[in-house]
């Protein structure tokens, strides 16, 4: 979640649905030659776009998560960028009405979206999501058909078997992962060159790199902004 002045940044795509509002000004957003203007917009996870600079609230959903799997019936569509329905947008300008995000914030968002109703997990899809998760606790190396094997699968159903359930293929999942590891580590303290070694990447260049091609902006600048808000996020 972020919320605060969205600055310039460059065209970029990200592994988690996005879902921004406008505080003070419409959202837009350049498609190629396209912008598309609204009070609030959602992204899937994998569109190219560049966000216009403005005041924002920004939620992003990990689309392995219940919030996403709860999210995305409240949409008209989940492949394309679309305006979200009345409900939806209410659930989330409800959840985070407060300047300052508190975890109260995000168990009230978690309320609203009445996780506990929906069915049941892949038990297949959470046994490699655990596997993947431990694989950077342990800085090893998993390969397609260990993963294919920890879901009774062969190597090829399960790299299409991945993709139906994530919405992207392993290697883009293991990278976000990894991203995700950067962040928290910077978050906690630690220096984008400790922080880059730490989730897995060669050298911190090759972290930022990988930042702005997902979120379009610096990380030194974007994670600076992110340890301004509340540290429960």
């Amino acid at each position: 979640m972020f919320r605060g002045h969205s600055g310039d940044n460059h065209m970029h795509a990200h592994y988690a649905h996005q879902l921004t509002v406008g505080i003070t000004q419409p959202v837009c957003i350049t498609l190629g030659s396209e912008t598309r203007c609204a009070p609030a917009l959602f992204i899937p996870a994998g569109i190219a776009h560049r966000l216009s600079p403005g005041n924002v609230l920004s939620l992003y959903l990990d689309p392995t998560t219940d919030e996403a799997r709860a999210v995305l019936p409240l949409l008209d569509r989940t492949r394309d960028i679309v305006e979200p329905s009345r409900q939806l947008l209410c659930i989330v300008l409800d959840s985070f009405s407060a300047d300052k995000l508190t975890q109260h914030s995000f168990e009230r968002f978690r309320r609203h979206l009445q996780l506990g109703a929906l069915p049941p997990r892949d038990a297949r899809l959470d046994a490699v999501l655990h596997l993947l998760n431990q694989s950077l606790d342990q800085e090893e190396f998993l390969s397609r058909r260990s993963l294919a094997s920890s879901s009774g699968l062969s190597e090829s159903r399960f790299s299409h078997w991945f993709r139906e359930r994530t919405g992207m293929p392993v290697r883009s999942y293991r990278k976000w992962l990894r991203l995700v590891r950067g962040i928290e580590h910077v978050l906690a303290g630690d220096r984008l060159t400790d922080a880059a070694h730490g989730a897995g990447f060669s050298d911190q260049a090759h972290f930022t790199r990988t930042f702005v091609a997902t979120f379009g902006i610096n990380p030194s600048l974007a994670l600076a902004r992110l340890s301004s808000q509340s540290p429960d996020q």
